[in-house]
């Protein structure tokens, strides 16, 4: 794991764990395991291709079906459908898998205690994300720095928000960030209205025929500046450093800042290593 392993760190998860690839029931099954082993350290969000639907048309139901039974891909699904659909550091960061509500903007919650009551009243679990409107927008909304407020998200489910939408939620509610995926970014993260909302992407060279670097958040509390400090690492692929197939991808992970090449990094890795 990037930043270490649990106990010593807590990992938060944004969602989309399946149809990203053949070994998706390992990724899944993974993170069960580490939720299981370390309640209080592993954190897993809904995503929009945790449910039956989606999952069922772009990859997860074919690989379960193919390798085990139709059984093992309901038995998943039923456990999605138990997924919690936001989080919240420290009352200062809100997380979600990808975007923002109007029901949430329009209904008049002015703090983060009505926030969680409305949700929590809004999506009550188990729930298939279909049936529920927040849990749509909230898994399928998306940025767009084009649009001023709202406007119908043309995937067909949720919304495009623009900035406005970003600062009016952070002000009402005093957060000071909003962090989502569920897009794919060459760099591996992206900042969206003056660094108040950062869209992370983990997932270096997706599915093997992308060039993306992955990203992962580090959250750090300030106590003496009442804030957290976030930092971004940086998982860079060095796929033509391997010279036999393995199962693990050849990696190099940086700081957001560092000036080192990747190749570089990989190199020195590969001497550790011998």
């Amino acid at each position: 794991m990037v930043l270490g392993f649990p106990p010593q760190q807590r990992y938060l998860f944004l969602g989309n764990y399946v149809d990203r690839g053949s070994r998706s029931i390992e990724t899944i099954a993974l993170l069960f395991c580490l939720k299981l082993r370390f309640p209080k350290h592993i954190y897993l969000l809904r995503g929009n291709h945790e449910c039956q639907h989606i999952s069922r048309h772009y990859g997860f139901y074919d690989e379960c079906l193919k390798r085990f039974s139709r059984r093992l891909w309901r038995t998943f699904i039923g456990t999605f459908d138990f997924l919690p659909l936001i989080a919240i550091l420290e009352e200062k960061i809100f997380c979600c898998h990808s975007g923002m509500s109007p029901s949430v903007q329009f209904s008049g919650v002015s703090n983060l205690q009505e926030l969680k009551d409305y949700v929590m009243k809004l999506t009550p679990r188990p729930t298939e994300i279909h049936t529920s409107i927040l849990m749509t927008h909230y898994t399928w909304s998306e940025p767009d720095p084009e649009v001023k407020t709202w406007e119908q998200n043309p995937a067909g489910l949720g919304y495009l928000y623009g900035a406005s939408v970003v600062d009016d939620f952070c002000n009402r509610l005093k957060l000071q960030q909003i962090i989502r995926s569920n897009e794919l970014i060459e760099k591996g993260y992206e900042f969206f209205k003056d660094k108040r909302l950062l869209t992370i992407f983990s997932v270096p060279n997706f599915l093997g025929s992308f060039t993306n670097d992955g990203a992962v958040a580090r959250i750090e509390k300030i106590p003496e500046h009442n804030e957290l400090h976030c930092s971004i690492k940086v998982i860079k692929p060095i796929m033509k450093l391997r010279t036999k197939m393995t199962g693990r991808m050849n990696i190099a992970v940086m700081d957001s800042k560092s000036t080192r090449n990747p190749e570089e990094v990989a190199e020195e890795q590969g001497r550790k290593e011998a």
